[in-house]
């Protein structure tokens, strides 16, 4: 796999594929990558369904008017999923969230349990993009 995406050409053509949905950048060469995702719902940001379900203790910080920080405890931390999350309310009644995360953390599962939704499906109206940290 690393010596076919070394080929430019290879690249071209993954990316010309994945379009508007993606970049392809390079490989995961088995360490531990870290992102931060920036997500914007138009939905309220109810995490604690979430959190209960990975197992993951936290302490909520308010650090401006409709702006929240999460600290995560050490046993948090060690499940390597997200280190760090932030998130401002939005005058529509959304949320704002930045989120640092590790690999094995699953976006689409975030997305499903992490807002309160109308309808079921309303989660692909949610937009992530993603920055390596």
């Amino acid at each position: 796999m690393e010596q076919a995406m070394s080929n430019p050409g290879n690249l071209s053509r993954i990316n010309q594929f994945l379009g508007k949905w993606g970049t392809f950048v390079r490989t995961w060469n088995g360490c531990a990558l870290k992102w931060t995702l920036a997500i914007k719902s138009p939905f309220p940001f109810e995490p604690k369904y979430y959190f209960a379900k990975k197992g993951l203790p936290y302490t909520l910080r308010k650090i401006g008017e409709g702006n929240y920080s999460f600290d995560f405890s050490p046993k948090a931390l060690k499940k390597k999923l997200m280190v760090a999350l932030t998130y401002s309310s939005t005058k529509e009644g959304g949320a704002d969230v930045s989120v640092s995360v590790f690999d094995k953390f699953d976006p689409e599962e975030f997305v499903k349990n992490a807002f309160a939704f109308p309808s079921e499906n309303d989660w692909v109206r949610v937009n992530i993009s993603a920055q390596e940290a």
